[in-house]
């Protein structure tokens, strides 16, 4: 995979239609790589991957498949929530597949048996629902309203991390969609394909899940990386400021590419002022780590007044093969208290009724362990913060009941679950950006 400049962030969206053309100016995309915030391609773990699904042409249809069974959720009263115009969504993806059994743990059954060198003479952890315990670390997020949704994953699941990772990021378990756009893209193109930045991933780069056709969607390593347009101590940096100001000022007469050029200048301008303030913050109670640091960002992204209704942050380290109980425990930790800070930083900034935190995770981990640590395994809990039915939710998973391979069986298809941060929470029809014919969660989000 291309190595991608830690100071360079990269955009998503596909090349417009005419790319291949001659034109009169560079595009309002264009514009944006140009100037450093974003190039025209995004790497992937297939290489470079040019996406060209260009404006105009017809979506990616899937082939139809059974309609999954409907979930049924115990009705709960649900925290107030924004109107479905107003809402945003943040996703944190653990890389490498985080232990569900480790994060919400059974309080009684065959888990010691399957685990007996893992789990503390206690099963560490505090009180949750239903005969479970919830990781010690995720604690704070309890006492916040957290939501766990049992059981995700898919009917076909396959091991590795490429595959199980191109179909949560795609929405597609049974791994046959090859679209030019994925999830995360295609809820940019729907909801806020025109705006100066649609969707953001903060803290890796270019990752394929923001893949977009019409929207603009940026992987960004961190505030600085348009430094160059907002330094203030430099008058070269301010005349450059303003010289890039006065060519991004529309005139009357102009070509319409010439427009969309200028606009691009200035949404680039805009973006990056907003880094800056967002970096120039006073300390807002994020713990000093690389995932507080991430969160701290991303709740500056979501209050700014750009346009951003999708942040996507990876947060790695999960592949536990080997001494998974002190390794998982400090990812929890960093999870709980980093979350619980955004949670707060939101509140303080008083738009927590409109951002819905969820996770993913490629897989979880098998039940027995492996030695010091627990091999890739099936499906896992999906933890949500904001405004949702707090609480345990979905089938608990069934350690007598494994399959033939000793992993657990889903009881949620990830189909679903994308679903229903679509329609349930932002208002779009699931069967748009989501395949297979998926059915939203009933009473697991505001709808």
């Amino acid at each position: 995979m291309p190595d991608q400049p830690e100071d360079h962030p990269s955009i998503h969206s596909a090349p417009d239609a005419d790319s291949s053309r001659a034109s009169t100016g560079p595009s309002r995309r264009q514009v944006l790589g140009l100037l450093g915030i974003g190039g025209v391609a995004a790497a992937s773990g297939y290489g470079l991957v040019r996406l060209t699904n260009p404006r105009g042409t017809e979506r990616t249809t899937w082939p139809p498949q059974a309609r999954p069974l409907t979930s049924s959720m115990p009705a709960r009263s649900l925290t107030a929530a924004a109107t479905v115009e107003r809402r945003q969504l943040l996703v944190i993806e653990l890389n490498g597949g985080n232990d569900g059994l480790a994060t919400v743990i059974p309080e009684a059954g065959r888990l010691r048996d399957l685990r007996p060198g893992l789990l503390s003479d206690d099963a560490a952890g505090v009180d949750f629902e239903a005969g479970t315990r919830l990781h010690a670390g995720l604690a704070p997020l309890r006492d916040r309203g957290l939501a766990v949704l049992q059981g995700v994953g898919t009917r076909d699941p396959d091991g590795s991390h490429f595959e199980m990772e191109r179909r949560w990021w795609s929405g597609d378990g049974t791994g046959r969609d090859r679209g030019a756009t994925w999830f995360l893209g295609r809820i940019c193109d729907t909801i806020a394909a025109d705006v100066a930045v649609a969707g953001v991933s903060v803290g890796a780069g270019a990752t394929p899940a923001l893949r977009a056709a019409d929207a603009t969607t940026i992987g960004l390593p961190d505030p600085y990386a348009a430094w160059f347009l907002t330094e203030d101590d430099d008058p070269w940096y301010d005349n450059l400021r303003r010289g890039l100001r006065s060519l991004g000022a529309r005139r009357p007469g102009e070509s319409t590419r010439m427009t969309a050029a200028r606009r691009g200048l200035d949404d680039a301008l805009s973006f990056a002022a907003l880094l800056r303030s967002v970096d120039d913050e006073t300390d807002r109670g994020f713990p000093e780590t690389d995932l507080g640091r991430q969160l701290r960002l991303a709740g500056g992204l979501l209050a700014g007044d750009v346009g951003v209704r999708v942040v996507h942050v990876p947060f790695g380290g999960f592949d536990t093969h080997e001494e998974q109980r002190g390794q998982h425990d400090r990812l929890m930790g960093e999870l709980g208290a980093a979350v619980a800070a955004l949670q707060d930083d939101l509140s303080a900034r008083g738009i927590a009724d409109r951002v819905l935190i969820a996770t993913t995770s490629e897989f979880g981990r098998r039940p027995e362990q492996n030695g010091s640590g627990t091999d890739h395994g099936t499906a896992a809990p999906m933890l949500l913060c904001g405004p949702v039915t707090p609480g345990l939710l979905g089938d608990t998973p069934r350690l007598e009941r494994l399959d033939g391979d000793g992993n657990l069986v889903a009881t949620t298809m990830l189909e679903d679950y994308h679903a229903t941060l679509a329609e349930s929470w932002l208002g779009i029809p699931a069967d748009e950006v989501v395949p297979n014919r998926p059915t939203p969660i009933a009473g697991l989000i505001a709808s």
